[in-house]
């Protein structure tokens, strides 16, 4: 429930800044805190301290507000919150991929127990997908980054990360469908959604 009301909060503060309502430093600091918050929760996750998270969670609030009464120019929405989710991302991905350890999509179809991957085809496409989401998700994370520091002067990088965000957007439901279609897989977008929500699906993006 916390993640959807920081994201319907991100999404209200992105509106209102782009018909001028908020202005754009307002935006910027919306965004700010949400990552700050989202960053403190993931380490929680991960077990870290809570005083070090604490701790660290305020220097990195104080380093961005620094950062940004520094550099005019710098704009935080949307690249600060797109950055960080994106290299955590592409670091769950390529973690099942290191030999020893299996793929977190396979991890999570078994999961679901919805249906026995007895398909080597199927596997090799799921290997695939990992591969390629981890890719997708380090090219976006390093475009995030560039659009933060020269997105003011070189318009085409936030160009570019926007086609790509929104490939990854409309490949995300896409590739349930696919499955479907192709392999004859049950599992849906929806499905996956639930089955990371619980705390077993959760315990696979843990370290």
């Amino acid at each position: 429930m916390q993640g959807v009301v920081i994201f319907a909060g991100l999404a209200a503060a992105a509106v209102l800044g782009a018909f001028g309502i908020l202005r754009v430093q307002t935006v910027d600091m919306v965004y700010m805190a949400a990552t700050v918050w989202a960053s403190a929760k993931i380490a929680l996750l991960w077990g870290l301290d809570r005083k070090a998270v604490f701790g660290t969670a305020i220097a990195a609030a104080m380093m961005l507000l620094v950062l940004r009464l520094m550099f005019i120019d710098l704009r935080y929405a949307p690249y600060l919150v797109i950055l960080p989710a994106n290299l955590f991302i592409a670091y769950i991905f390529a973690r099942g991929m290191v030999p020893g350890r299996q793929p977190i999509l396979l991890e999570l179809i078994e999961l679901m127990n919805r249906h026995p991957l007895d398909n080597p085809r199927f596997i090799r496409f799921v290997r695939g997908q990992c591969l390629l989401w981890a890719v997708l998700s380090f090219t976006t994370a390093v475009l995030a980054f560039l659009s933060l520091v020269w997105g003011t002067t070189n318009p085409a990088i936030i160009t570019v990360l926007g086609v790509i965000v929104i490939a990854q957007l409309i490949w995300l439901p896409l590739s349930h469908i696919y499955a479907g279609m192709r392999y004859g897989r049950p599992e849906r977008l929806w499905d996956t959604i639930q089955t990371l929500s619980r705390p077993e699906g959760r315990a696979l993006i843990t370290p």
